[in-house]
């Protein structure tokens, strides 16, 4: 095995067991970046090669490691504490076979960090901050929920602290933890409205014990109010977006296309639904795609990828999808049939439709696919003059199709 990547914590060479320091002592190359490499002293076996991720970012380590494979060299590679935690094991994996690597973890510091508040991790939600913005959290808040969160830099607690005040948690308590495991570790903590900390260490972690209650309106897993949302009227409606979402079977990790998504809401109720969902909404408009991404902040999925441009024509760029949901627009020539065609087996097709036409070209798809159809009508209690009465709204048809 050529290669070993070795998870070191700030407590440096110590905190190392007998086999990572065998593999730091035996390997040909050292890779680290420069705080990793400090921590080693002068206990490297050979050559050592400081990586810096913003000189190159990560293709130059795979080119390097690349490199050092061809000339036959035993590398260990120094990651910070468990490297398969959001972080260098866990992205090397994607490009390296599971018999040529071995790692070997620290403790990581979402477990030192349990284990200093005494939280117990199972209950906990750990989220990294390193690369994404900080409103990433904003779709994991709830009354009484524990957050850990990795953060990028000093600025990421400051910037989580404002979030919660401005999400109406002002009153959660946040832990600042800074060098776990090092002499210089240091934890304080304080309520986020009243968060006046300026000499955070870069190497911090936060902990952040949510409020019980909330001063703001707050918003669900889903079924997301429509005035919550920006948009131009052009909306999948919360009860139908209900509907939709029940009959597009979402499940962790799937990707769902968004096609002629208007503000979005769909996507991000997807995405929010569980943190490894993806979405790409696809819209023909600027404008609205501009919505899309304020919605996209604000809601706390900063991954909803957006889409510029016309269905099905942008469907070949596009990875293939888990589920399709067309919220207007099916009777363009070609688009269901493009739509169905692009899902794997097993696949869902969800298409709503409010026009004559639509519903026509829903009827005409499903002779041919197959799939269930239904007609949903609701009404709302509206003012009526003096008094109050039911209104009628628009009848959606809705049509699931599983390939």
């Amino acid at each position: 095995m050529w290669l070993h990547i070795v998870g070191i914590g700030a407590d440096g060479w110590s905190g190392l067991n007998a086999a990572a320091r065998t593999a730091v002592n035996e390997a040909n190359l050292v890779i680290g970046g420069a705080r990793q490499l400090s921590l080693l002293g002068d206990e490297a076996g050979g050559e050592t090669c400081c990586w810096d991720a913003g000189a190159g970012g990560f293709s130059a380590l795979l080119q390097r490691l690349q490199q050092a494979r061809q000339q036959g060299l035993k590398v260990c590679l120094l990651a910070s504490g468990d490297p398969m935690w959001h972080g260098l094991g866990a992205s090397l994996s994607r490009h390296l076979q599971g018999g040529e690597y071995h790692v070997l973890p620290a403790v990581s510091s979402r477990s030192l960090a349990a284990a200093r508040l005494g939280w117990a991790l199972q209950e906990t939600l750990c989220l990294s901050l390193h690369n994404r913005p900080p409103e990433a959290l904003l779709a994991h808040l709830a009354p009484r929920a524990r957050l850990l969160l990795l953060s990028r830099d000093a600025t990421t607690p400051q910037a989580v602290a404002k979030l919660l005040c401005e999400s109406g948690y002002g009153e959660s308590r946040v832990h600042v933890l800074e060098n776990l495991g090092a002499e210089q570790e240091r934890i304080r903590s304080l309520r986020a409205d009243a968060f006046a900390l300026t000499d955070i260490a870069n190497l911090n972690l936060l902990a952040v014990a949510v409020a019980p209650r909330c001063t703001r309106e707050t918003h669900g897993l889903f079924g997301i109010a429509d005035d919550a949302f920006r948009h131009d009227g052009n909306i999948t409606r919360r009860e139908i977006r209900a509907m939709a979402l029940a009959r597009l079977r979402p499940f962790p990790g799937a990707l769902l296309w968004d096609v002629g998504a208007g503000s979005g809401s769909l996507s991000v109720e997807w995405m929010r639904l569980h943190g490894g969902n993806r979405a790409i909404a696809i819209e023909a408009r600027q404008d609205r795609c501009d919505l899309i991404a304020g919605n996209r902040a604000a809601f706390g999925v900063p991954e909803l990828e957006i889409r510029t441009g016309t269905a099905p024509a942008v469907f070949a760029e596009l990875p293939r999808p888990d589920a399709i949901f067309i919220g207007g627009g099916v009777a363009t020539e070609g688009l269901l049939e493009a739509s169905w065609e692009a899902l794997p087996p097993n696949g869902t097709l969800v298409a709503h439709a409010v026009s004559v036409a639509g519903e026509a070209a829903l009827l005409r798809f499903r002779q041919r696919a197959g799939g269930d159809m239904l007609r949903i009508g609701w009404e709302r209690l509206e003012p009526l003059g003096a008094m109050e009465g039911w209104r009628p709204a628009r009848s959606i048809v809705m049509l699931e199709a599983r390939r």
